[in-house]
């Protein structure tokens, strides 16, 4: 899974380019570390009466789509090109490690910025995983 998407750039957002998987997460070590802090910041945004226990989950990306502008790209390309606005859908599949033989569940999220919101590439992926936390891996205890 090399390129998973397009990049478009300028106030029209004409093509130019592609989002490859490695722009996203560099490796299965990184999905790791970020899947982790996303669910650190998850629990402590929980409120204080919500039960504590620890739960291990394998998580995996199945598939992304993604679909980016770069809208203050500049004259000749030399403005912020970090700023995206667009979406991207992420297919993962987990399951809990603490029941033996669990299942795994497949299921998509979606991040899509407010309108006039932007965020750089690297924002995407632990904002999908906090959505995926917080609405389906602790709901599933």
């Amino acid at each position: 899974m090399s390129a998973v998407g397009r990049m478009s750039a300028g106030k029209l957002c004409l093509p130019s380019g592609v989002v490859r998987l490695s722009d996203i997460v560099a490796n299965q070590r990184e999905l790791k570390l970020v899947a982790q802090a996303a669910a650190d910041e998850v629990i402590t945004e929980l409120p204080a009466t919500a039960p504590r226990r620890s739960l291990r989950v394998a998580i995996s990306i199945e598939g992304i789509e993604a679909k980016f502008c770069q809208r203050k790209y500049g004259a000749f390309g030399m403005g912020d090109r970090r700023s995206l606005t667009g979406r991207a859908n992420f297919e993962f599949a987990w399951r809990t490690l603490d029941t033996p033989g669990s299942p795994w569940i497949y299921q998509s999220v979606e991040v899509r910025p407010a309108k006039g919101e932007t965020r750089t590439i690297e924002q995407f992926l632990p904002e999908a995983l906090r959505l995926l936390i917080s609405k389906s891996i602790l709901t599933a205890r």
